[in-house]
C-alpha cells in the first residue's frame, strides 16, 4: 500500500507564475551582485550549504557530516537555521534533529535574520557558522558557498516555481564556489552525464563533488517486513532504498516539514497493523514530532528512526574537506 498525503507537485500550468517568479528572482540577484543592498559580514568564516530546489538533496546530512569534521579539526561550529515550520518557543524538526545527532559543543541557532543568527552564534563561542540552506540568503556574505544537486531531480528542467521545483534561475549555480551532486546512485549514467554537463555549463568555476545518502537502517530489519512513513523532499530515494534492505509492506508519505498529529500517528499505527509490518521506520527528522506519549499509549509496532549518512565517491570527502579547510580560518577576501 502507498499512500500520498498532500504532498505538493509543481504545475505546468503555473509557467507564467514561475516566469514572473524568476524574473524577480534574477533582479533580486542583480541587485545583491552590484551592492544593492548589501551584503553583511561577520567576525568568522561562514560556510552556506544550499539547495537550487525546493528541497530533497540530502542538506540536513551534509551540514552534519561538515559540522562533524570542524569538530574533529578543533573547531568550534555553529549551524544557524531559519527555523522553517517551528512553533513558536519550539525548536524545529531540523533543528531538533542536528541537537539529538551532533557533541553538544555544536552550537545551534534558528534565527530568520540570518546576520543576527550568525552574531548570536558568534557570541556563544563559535568559530565558524555553517548557514543551512543559505544559497538564496545573499544578506550574509559567506566564505564558501556549497550548493547541492540532487542527481534525480536535476535542476527541473529549467521551470521555476510554482511550474517547477527551483527556487531560482538555474544561472544562480554560477555563485557556487562548489555544486555537489547527491544521490547519485539512484540516477541513471546517461542522467548524471547529462546532468555534470549542465552544471558545468552553468558553474564553470565551481569544484564538482559527487556523493550518495546512504540509509543507515538496524541490521535485524533486513529483509523483514516494515511500513514506512515520512515527511521529507523528494522521498522517491530513500523509499527505494528501504525497500531494498526491507521487505516494504506499506508507506504514508506526507509533505517536507510535516507537522503530525496524534490522528495521523494513529492513521499509520492502523495501516501498519492491517499489512502486516513487523515495525514502522521514519526518518530521524520525522522521529522528533512524534510525541512519546502517542508511543506510550498506542502500545504497538516498534518504531525505528532511520539515519541518513553522505558517502562520498572516492576522494571527494577529501577534496570538500580540504576547501573547509582552507576557509574555516579568518581569510581576508570572504566571497559575496
Amino acid at each position: 500500500m502507498a499512500e500520498n498525503s498532500g504532498i505538493w507537485q509543481p504545475s505546468p500550468i503555473l509557467a507564467p507564475v514561475g516566469w514572473v517568479y524568476g524574473r524577480a528572482m534574477a533582479l533580486r540577484n542583480f541587485a545583491y551582485d552590484h551592492g544593492l543592498p548589501r551584503a553583511r559580514q561577520v567576525t568568522v568564516p561562514v560556510i552556506s550549504v544550499g539547495n537550487m530546489t525546493t528541497g530533497g538533496t540530502g542538506k540536513s546530512p551534509m551540514v552534519r557530516w561538515l559540522a562533524g569534521q570542524l569538530v574533529a579539526a578543533g573547531q568550534t561550529p555553529g549551524i544557524l537555521l531559519r527555523g522553517y515550520g517551528a512553533i513558536p518557543g519550539q525548536p524545529g524538526d531540523e533543528e531538533q534533529e542536528y541537537r539529538d545527532t551532533l557533541p553538544s559543543s555544536v552550537r545551534i541557532v534558528a534565527d530568520p535574520n540570518r546576520v543576527a543568527g550568525a552574531n548570536t552564534l558568534i557570541q556563544q563561542g563559535a568559530s565558524v557558522v555553517l548557514m543551512d540552506d543559505g544559497f538564496q540568503h545573499r544578506r550574509l556574505i559567506r566564505n564558501l558557498n556549497i550548493a547541492l544537486v540532487s542527481a534525480v531531480q536535476g535542476l527541473s528542467g529549467g521551470r521555476i516555481l510554482p511550474s517547477g521545483h527551483l527556487r531560482e534561475p538555474p544561472a544562480g549555480l554560477a555563485r557556487a564556489d562548489c555544486v555537489i551532486l547527491t544521490k547519485c546512485q539512484a540516477a541513471s549514467v546517461d542522467r548524471l552525464a547529462l546532468l555534470t554537463e549542465e552544471v558545468q555549463r552553468l558553474a564553470p568555476s565551481a569544484t564538482l563533488l559527487r556523493c550518495d545518502m546512504s540509509a543507515i537502517i538496524p541490521a535485524r530489519l533486513d529483509r523483514r517486513p516494515v511500513f514506512l512513513t515520512c515527511g521529507i523532499g523528494q522521498p522517491g530515494p530513500f523509499v527505494a532504498e528501504i525497500g531494498q534492505r526491507c521487505h516494504l509492506v506499506g508507506q504514508k508519505l506526507w509533505p517536507d516539514h510535516h507537522p503530525y498529529i496524534a490522528a495521523d500517528w494513529q492513521a499509520v499505527c492502523k495501516a501498519a497493523a492491517a499489512a502486516g509490518a513487523e515495525a514502522i521506520l521514519t526518518t530521524r527528522k520525522d522521529a522528533v514530532k512524534i510525541r512519546p506519549e502517542w508511543l506510550e499509549s498506542d502500545k504497538g509496532l516498534p518504531l525505528e528512526a532511520v539515519s541518513v549518512e553522505v558517502v562520498f565517491a572516492p576522494g571527494d570527502g577529501e577534496r570538500l574537506l580540504g576547501m573547509v579547510q582552507s576557509v574555516s580560518r579568518p581569510v581576508s577576501m570572504p566571497k559575496k
